[in-house]
């Protein structure tokens, strides 16, 4: 069945996750360590987060890669030893999302290749588990937002991932059912996503914290990066 829509993971699938997240993790981390004068709490905050700690690498099912920015703030003013965990992640999330904001490092020319995909008549998305505001201006920095229908971060009332909501609401918001859209992702999180909400085609990117032996399970094919989905449409 002929593809009509694509729904777009953000992090690690447009953007370069470990350029963009994490330094805005970093700094979060660092001002937790200021707050509760406590230097050790950057190696167990990172640690607990999925952080591999011999290396770069980060776990692909941890809430580094693939949690929502409150639950991962959360963990975190948990280890603090803060009195006010509420108000210490509030912060967190602030620092983060704020820097994160800011910093978007694009896998490949996103303006272009949306450019070209809305040129086929093609309806576009991007579901995240970042919040909506920082999808929103980071889109805007890449000159990428106007070719956009619908925007769905953790924050913005559906479900997180995996479950299939992201998916429905791009589907009622470009009118389109389910089989005509498909959905792209660095995680298993997004493909499983995909698969609950009955996506048209689920396909996987290697250029995220998941490798392809994650990602094949679940996924009509696997590509390299998101530079690669025009010939997916060519197979659909």
């Amino acid at each position: 069945m002929q593809i009509l829509g694509i729904l777009f993971d953000k992090d690690g699938t447009l953007l370069d996750f470990q350029q963009t997240w994490m330094p805005a993790y970093e700094a979060a981390v660092e001002a937790l360590c200021d707050w509760a004068d406590d230097g050790a709490l950057r190696s167990r905050c990172l640690a607990a987060g999925g952080k591999d700690p011999d290396g770069d690498g980060v776990d692909p099912a941890s809430l580094l890669a693939a949690g929502a920015n409150d639950e991962l703030a959360g963990v975190w003013a948990g280890l603090s030893g803060l009195p006010d965990t509420a108000e210490v992640a509030g912060r967190l999330i602030r620092v983060m999302e704020f820097r994160a904001a800011e910093n978007p490092v694009p896998l490949v020319d996103i303006a272009g290749l949306f450019g070209r995909l809305a040129g086929r008549g093609l309806r576009l998305g991007v579901a995240t588990m970042d919040a909506e505001w920082v999808a929103r201006r980071n889109l805007a920095q890449l000159a990428a937002d106007g070719f956009v229908s619908y925007i769905a971060g953790y924050d913005s009332g559906y479900p997180v991932k995996p479950a299939p909501e992201m998916v429905h609401g791009f589907c009622h918001a470009v009118t389109l059912p389910p089989d005509r859209v498909m959905v792209v992702g660095d995680s298993p999180l997004d493909l499983e996503m995909a698969r609950a909400a009955g996506a048209g085609r689920v396909v996987g990117v290697r250029s995220g914290v998941a490798d392809e032996a994650a990602l094949a399970p679940l996924a009509d094919s696997v590509i390299d990066n998101v530079g690669d989905i025009e010939g997916q449409l060519q197979d659909s």
